[in-house]
């Protein structure tokens, strides 16, 4: 089993913090900065509140003797205190390799300072610029791209420690004060770069080298400008795939604009932006990634930044609409604001996940996306269905994405599943929870495929968890077809249902319990389809549940509430939908069944639920403009 799940080392779940001083000489960081004084403080990796799958390891090599381990996918985090400011960090971590290096993600106070793949096997320290006043600050340490190959082959993260440091800060290139020439200048490859950004080799680069955009991912760094700069200038070239990268310019925050870069060879991107004398902070974002299949791949290549005085010119102010922003404060590129309004209908302002856009719901919504049967065998690549259902599902935001089973055909090998579903959907692992089909996900009683092993999770054991005001279950229906632990799974549902304290209940499984006909999966004129489900169903109607998200059928169907026995109960029936149009073809419907509302069979899409305070929505989102949809509301019993 991968990683030590039992009691033979100590789980850590403590919040006091650890602070010494020690130096950090020498250190230089990936932006450039060269670290050569004494830490302000520093926070030791075992004194972290840590996640489920990490733990504290004794390293004679580590500060202190010691480190913490991730296992899995997690985030470990702490509060600190910082006795004087703080201009950069230093992360001392170490990899366990398996078909590449673990990507370390660090933020303080919820924004990501420092994105980077550790490929050290050995205690290696990774660098960033922050600028962090006196006070107390939250630290987190993120590990998101956990991979289990067998035997020997086990990707983790292992960190010992973060060292807060004054820095001395480069200072960038000046040009002439005033006129019309350059008043300052750097170089990409000195930025902070996020993931999926490397630095290449090029000789008609400034300097012979540039960073390039493997997938839509931003780059950052601080910038002091000794006058006023009026322009910036971009120098760039893209990798041309179905058109070109789009390239979003962010000073102090604020969008200057965008531009697509459609030139193969290094040309000059200017974004008129009044920009004062000072620091600033300057982020290039890489926003519209496309991979379509060898030979077709569209990046973004960035080589030098340069701000401009302005030479007597006039400045052009931006607005709201060009920004693509509705809401909020940002800036005109000129000096002064624009107003881009404020949201409605609970929305609130970058509550979707994007700065300056109105987005998610009042205060305790989640949305979830749903959808399951989603990768055919040997099928790869983002125009495909299933890479169609990959986009539709991040381009909803979704906290959470339910994959209700049967992700890769026609048996889920681990070999099959890195090269089908997790083409388009790896970017979804740390979001997902996923629930296993027969056949395709897990073989037999004794043979899991490669489920165990992508999922980390065992395909006959349940699972629940909680957002906002919901309380979610995953129950696996491949115990039902294969006979293991059927009891055992039935006494974990009603002791999770009894302890649940949330008002309102979700559960999702692979075969639904009731079903409108196919030919591959037909159903009697009652409409039930997997009669052994019925214990799980009459614990949940009895302990007031609201919703059950299913798959299997390779289509879409949404029953009103209704009893066990299948008699309507719009006040406290279940509400089942199934959600099976993921990618693989689709199963035409032959029969009806009792209290079906809405179903189609011919449009690939995913359900995209609202989870709030006191009841749900729901909407099917085709992945085509112009396709089926079925949307409503209701409330919690």
């Amino acid at each position: 089993m991968k990683g030590p799940l039992s009691g033979t080392r100590g789980w850590l779940a403590a919040s006091a913090l650890a602070l010494s001083a020690c130096s950090v000489m020498g250190s230089s960081a990936d932006d450039g900065t060269i670290y050569d004084s004494t830490s302000v403080a520093v926070v030791q990796a075992e004194s972290m509140t840590l996640p489920a799958y990490a733990s504290v390891f004794s390293d004679s090599g580590a500060d202190g003797g010691k480190g913490i381990v991730m296992y899995r996918n997690g985030t470990a985090t702490a509060s600190f205190t910082l006795p004087s400011p703080a201009s950069g960090l230093s992360v001392v971590a170490r990899a366990d390799l398996c078909n590449g290096g673990p990507q370390m993600m660090v933020s303080v106070d919820g924004s990501q300072v420092l994105s980077t793949t550790v490929s050290a096997t050995s205690w290696t320290a990774s660098s960033a610029s922050v600028a962090l006043a006196a006070g107390s600050h939250t630290l987190s340490i993120q590990f998101p791209n956990d991979y289990y190959g067998g035997t020997g082959c086990d990707r983790n993260l292992r960190v010992d420690r973060t060292a807060f440091t004054s820095a001395t800060t480069p200072t960038p290139d000046a040009g002439p004060v005033g006129g019309g020439g350059p008043v300052a200048s750097f170089e990409a490859e000195s930025m902070t770069r996020g993931s999926n950004i490397s630095i290449f080799s090029d000789t008609a680069a400034s300097g012979g080298r540039g960073i390039v955009y493997y997938q839509n991912s931003a780059a950052q760094t601080t910038v002091t400008l000794p006058s006023t700069a009026s322009s910036v200038i971009v120098r760039s070239r893209a990798d041309l795939c179905s058109g070109g990268p789009s390239m979003t310019l962010k000073i102090d925050g604020a969008s200057v604009g965008s531009a697509t870069v459609s030139s193969t060879s290094w040309t000059d991107v200017t974004f008129a932006a009044a920009v004062a004398a000072g620091a600033h902070a300057v982020e290039i974002d890489f926003s519209n990634d496309h991979y379509g299949g060898t030979g077709c791949d569209r990046n973004l290549r960035v080589d030098l930044v340069t701000f401009s005085g302005d030479g007597g010119g006039s400045c052009v102010p931006t607005t709201c609409a060009e920004l693509g922003d509705d809401c909020g404060t940002v800036s005109d590129g000129c000096g002064g604001t624009l107003d881009c309004d404020t949201c409605s209908g609970g929305q609130t302002c970058g509550g979707g996940g994007t700065p300056n856009v109105c987005g998610g719901g009042s205060t305790g919504d989640v949305i979830i996306a749903a959808v399951g049967d989603i990768n055919p065998s040997g099928v790869s690549g983002a125009t495909t269905n299933p890479g169609l259902t990959a986009q539709n599902i991040r381009n909803q935001s979704p906290a959470y994405f339910l994959a209700l089973g049967d992700h890769q055909y026609t048996q889920g090998t681990l070999s099959a599943i890195l090269g089908g579903y997790d083409k388009n959907f790896h970017d979804l692992f740390a979001i997902t929870r996923p629930t296993p089909g027969p056949t395709h996900d897990i073989a037999s009683a004794t043979d899991q495929l490669g489920y165990k092993d992508y999922w980390k999770r065992d395909g006959f054991t349940p699972y629940s968890f909680d957002a906002g005001s919901w309380h979610i279950i995953s129950m696996p229906s491949t115990a039902l077809r294969y006979g293991v632990n059927v009891s055992g799974v039935l006494t974990w549902l009603q002791n999770d249902l009894a302890s649940n304290s949330k008002p309102c209940v979700l559960a999702f499984w692979h075969e639904p319990y009731w079903s409108r006909s196919t030919s591959t999966h037909p159903t009697g004129s009652n409409g039930i389809l997997t009669s052994a489900e019925k214990p799980w169903l009459d614990l949940l109607y009895q302990y007031r549940a609201d919703l059950i998200l299913n798959g299997h059928q390779h289509n879409y169907q949404r029953f009103a509430p209704m009893r066990p026995d299948g008699t309507l109960d719009q006040a406290g029936g279940l509400r089942e939908i199934i959600s099976g149009a993921g990618g693989i073809g689709f199963y035409s419907f032959n029969g009806s069944a009792p209290n079906v509302e809405a179903s189609n069979d011919n449009t690939y899409g995913i359900l995209k639920v609202t989870l709030s305070q006191g009841g749900y929505s729901w909407r099917f989102v085709s992945n085509s403009a112009g396709g089926f949809t079925d949307s409503g509301q209701t409330a919690c019993h």
